[in-house]
């Protein structure tokens, strides 16, 4: 699974959805965070390893000109190599079990598309 997430700020959001990932009791997954303000991914990038703490495999791809996030999950789209695709935003969270049960859903009904909804924690 080629696992999206557009960002805009490399802080607490971001690493919270990371860890999300992290969790994951479905292991085949590969992330690409699609950086989608202008000079972030530049100046924080270089000589930072915000994203070294991460046990993932991670590919971070300069969405900068996308303006906006639909944009920015269009870019990663293009740079997936995966059959299947997963969204997070940044801040968001999936339950560690979450993707092993949409896949074996997908996989069991012959589906398309797996949509879930999401649990507010404020």
């Amino acid at each position: 699974i080629d696992f999206i997430v557009p960002c805009i700020d490399l802080d607490q959001k971001i690493a919270l959805s990371l860890r999300s990932i992290e969790s994951q009791t479905y292991a085949k997954l590969r992330v690409i965070v699609s950086i989608n303000k202008k000079g972030l991914f530049t100046k924080q990038l270089q000589n930072n390893d915000f994203f070294s703490d991460f046990l993932i495999d991670l590919k971070i791809i300069d969405a900068s000109e996308a303006n906006g996030a639909g944009f920015a999950r269009n870019m990663a789209i293009k740079e997936g190599n995966s059959p299947l695709i997963a969204f997070l935003d940044c801040g968001d969270e999936f339950s560690p079990c979450h993707l092993k049960e949409a896949v074996e859903k997908l996989t069991n009904n012959n589906g398309d598309i797996y949509y879930c909804s999401y649990a507010n924690q404020n």
